[in-house]
């Protein structure tokens, strides 16, 4: 899988994406969180223009999964019930809309994870499959926000750990043929890095390798 910033094509897919995620939530007892009215493909249109949009794509290069990013929520400023566990500079995610049994929503926060060292998000009590992957990358429960029109949302948060260590110091050797699994995860992560930073031309899918 990999991330990219969402792009105007992109955005005929995500509607019948939203919709499954919006079936989905219904089956598993959470019907109110999504209406028919957000998010939508024309909220994702806006979220490209102020280049918040990402979209996961699955090894056979299909869009599976929309998310936002953002740098602050105002809501979070009036948390209630609890504290969040830093007052550092977050990124906040919003409008995740993964298709079921993809595994595209662990692979974001997991890559969000190593990206950003404090990340807040919301949710519904009952998003069921939202929870556990937050419960299970160890994000922390921290209190309620309200949002109008869409009523209580539960809060968490992830603070990465501080360093009990220096990093190691680096050196130089020639690459050897066992070397070579490892080389192909260097490039893809690589690759997913210039990507989140609008550099989707320099590496294309394969090459290096």
């Amino acid at each position: 899988m990999l991330i990219r910033k969402t792009l105007p094509e992109d955005l005929p897919l995500l509607d019948a994406i939203f919709d499954q995620c919006r079936a989905y939530m219904a089956k598993e007892g959470n019907p109110t969180q999504w209406d028919e009215k957000y998010p939508t493909s024309a909220v994702v249109a806006e979220d490209i223009k102020q280049g918040h949009g990402y979209v996961c794509l699955n090894d056979e290069g299909k869009v599976v999964a929309s998310f936002a990013l953002g740098d602050h929520e105002p809501e979070y400023d009036r948390l209630r019930d609890g504290t969040w566990h830093s007052a550092t500079p977050y990124i906040v995610v919003h409008r995740m809309g993964a298709l079921p049994h993809q595994g595209a929503g662990q692979f974001i926060f997991a890559w969000l994870m190593a990206r950003y060292p404090h990340i807040r998000i919301d949710t519904h009590a009952a998003n069921k499959t939202m929870r556990h992957i937050l419960d299970k990358l160890g994000f922390k429960y921290t209190g309620v926000v309200s949002y109008e029109g869409y009523g209580d949302r539960i809060c968490f948060d992830y603070v990465a750990p501080a360093r009990k260590h220096a990093p190691a110091k680096l050196n130089f050797r020639k690459a050897t043929a066992a070397d070579l699994d490892r080389l192909d995860e260097l490039f893809e992560g690589a690759r997913q890095f210039m990507y989140a930073h609008n550099n989707f031309n320099q590496w294309m899918n394969g090459f290096p390798n």
